[in-house]
């Protein structure tokens, strides 16, 4: 008996929810979209496949091993231009969302901005949200003629896939990205792109979590360009610009909507029609076929 009214109760709630989050969902889209980025213009002539680099430290283990450089376009994320590897991969797209990177006045933030202005040397799209635009951080980073900045409407969709996919594809609104990675895959496939690799994306965080004497929840968080000895135990905030860090309840949920992210963008790869590979040794992440020496 329980068990039919709980089937009952998700067969009315889950459709009233649907049309409810949609309505809202399109009402911030009528009210906050500005002009879409046109990224189908971008998308290089000469190849069809694109690698994505994530942070994450496999991402060394992967480029020893060998990660394919010929007849592929290559995009980072993040902090990735720390990386003498940057300039190896000359990445054609470079995705940021956290808002820390252009709010925040410190030194990852400052090294982030010198960086990309320096070394790139090659034509270099960034991506970032319109949150962005008129920063200090993104008018320094246009004074590289390399680099051309493309605003996006990071504004998160929740409802009916038939209407969302619609907003999708004109750029107006984007799946929920708690994690870089999942943007970056959705604007992957915006751009046009059939066949997607994704290495570094290990989402082991929480194998690196401890919670201090004083009950604040602390992460060592471990990049490829860094060796795991000279990571400290930090306090895990927020975000960059913020002293506020997390509970260990409220930064579970985050996660679950990290990998929750993932299989929102599987489904909409499907009907794209593009295949997504997680190259990734021993990733966390379970939402795309693995490739055949990671599984």
């Amino acid at each position: 008996m329980v068990s039919s009214l709980q089937r009952t109760y998700q067969r009315i709630s889950k459709p009233i929810s649907e049309c409810i989050n949609s309505a809202v969902s399109l009402m911030k889209v009528v009210f906050l979209s500005k002009r879409p980025p046109e990224l189908h213009r971008i998308q290089s002539t000469e190849h069809t496949k694109l690698v994505l680099l994530g942070n994450g430290p496999s991402l060394q283990t992967s480029m020893e091993t060998g990660i394919a450089m010929q007849d592929v376009d290559f995009m980072a994320v993040n902090t990735f231009v720390f990386s003498p590897s940057f300039e190896q991969f000359k990445p054609r797209y470079y995705v940021m969302m956290d808002p820390g990177l252009w709010r925040a006045d410190n030194d990852t933030t400052r090294k982030t901005m010198e960086s990309l202005v320096q070394k790139t040397h090659w034509p270099m799209h960034v991506l970032i949200p319109y949150d962005a635009r008129g920063t200090a951080f993104v008018r320094h980073l246009e004074e590289n003629k390399n680099i051309q900045v493309h605003f996006l409407n990071y504004i998160v969709y929740k409802g009916f896939n038939g209407l969302g996919y619609r907003l999708f594809r004109s750029n107006r609104a984007m799946p929920q990205s708690q994690n870089v990675l999942v943007a970056a895959l959705f604007l992957a496939l915006n751009i046009g792109y059939k066949d997607i690799v994704m290495y570094g994306a290990d989402h082991n965080w929480h194998q690196n979590l401890e919670v201090n004497e004083n009950n604040v929840v602390c992460v060592r968080q471990i990049h490829f360009y860094e060796h795991a000895s000279e990571v400290k135990l930090l306090p895990f905030y927020k975000a960059m610009h913020l002293q506020e860090t997390f509970r260990m309840d409220e930064l579970f949920h985050a996660w679950a909507k990290v990998f929750y992210g993932y299989h929102l963008i599987r489904a909409y790869a499907n009907h794209c029609g593009a295949t997504i590979i997680n190259a990734t040794p021993n990733s966390f992440v379970d939402a795309f076929e693995r490739s055949e020496v990671n599984r």
